[in-house]
């Protein structure tokens, strides 16, 4: 019985050997989009097969800012009293304070680890604590007139009530608040603004659809012209960022 076994084992491995060999060779590509490295300058999913079929990625850009005088002027905008502002952060260290964006007298900062957020430039600021760490986050921060929420990553972090939002004009930046002061560091995308307050099902859509806007959800209540500014920070190069939510 025992001589028995180890021929039915060896054949197994005959049979399994020949069936890989066959798959192999019509196999034509075969991404399995767990790794992405870069070859001859593009960033790419290798193909496994023997073609050698690469996959090009374009997944975007995003703007990097030195932390020294790096800013994009947004001239004169407003936030508004229901807000959302949703944007790809990246952080190359935690130290010092730092500004993603500033709407108006709405103001979201980041202070080591801390996300702070300012409903207007007087008010006395709302502090998320310990919430962030280096690398690529996606940070949602929504204000109703009464409350003020943070997610990352899709989820749920912490609320807190907040005064209402200043929606006098000012002149507005991406990277900076003011021409001069608390410079960014480190990386911005997918910068959007919304006049209405996310709820979590919009927040959930948006983290697991990134080809996708969240006005792209049919079970949502949001609506094209909530959308008050779109920049993707994805130029690589030139002077101008560009609004792609059709406020301009």
């Amino acid at each position: 019985m025992l001589g028995l076994g180890l021929g039915l084992n060896r054949l197994g491995s005959v049979l399994k050997s020949s069936a890989a060999s066959i798959i192999q060779a019509g196999l034509q590509l075969w991404l399995d989009f767990t790794k992405s490295e870069w070859v001859g300058g593009e960033l790419v999913v290798k193909d496994k097969s023997p073609n050698t079929n690469n996959a090009q990625l374009f997944a975007g850009k995003a703007m990097s800012f030195d932390g020294v005088n790096d800013q994009v002027d947004l001239g004169l905008l407003s936030a508004t009293s229901d807000i959302t502002i949703v944007m790809w952060l990246n952080l190359d260290d935690l130290s010092g304070s730092k500004t993603p964006v500033s709407i108006g007298e709405t103001i979201v900062r980041v202070n080591n680890s801390d996300i702070v957020w300012y409903p207007n430039e007087d008010s006395t600021a709302i502090t998320f604590s310990g919430v962030m760490s280096t690398g690529w986050h996606r940070l949602v921060i929504t204000q109703t007139s009464t409350s003020c929420s943070l997610y990352i990553n899709g989820l749920p972090i912490e609320s807190a009530t907040s005064i209402a939002i200043d929606t006098a004009f000012k002149n507005s930046y991406i990277g900076s608040y003011g021409p001069s002061s608390w410079f960014f560091e480190g990386g911005i995308s997918d910068l959007q603004l919304y006049g209405t307050a996310w709820d979590s099902d919009d927040v959930a859509f948006d983290y697991n659809n990134p080809n996708l806007l969240a006005i792209d959800n049919p079970d949502s209540n949001l609506v094209a012209a909530d959308l008050k500014g779109y920049w993707a920070l994805s130029e690589g190069a030139g002077s101008i960022a560009y609004d792609s939510s059709g406020q301009g």
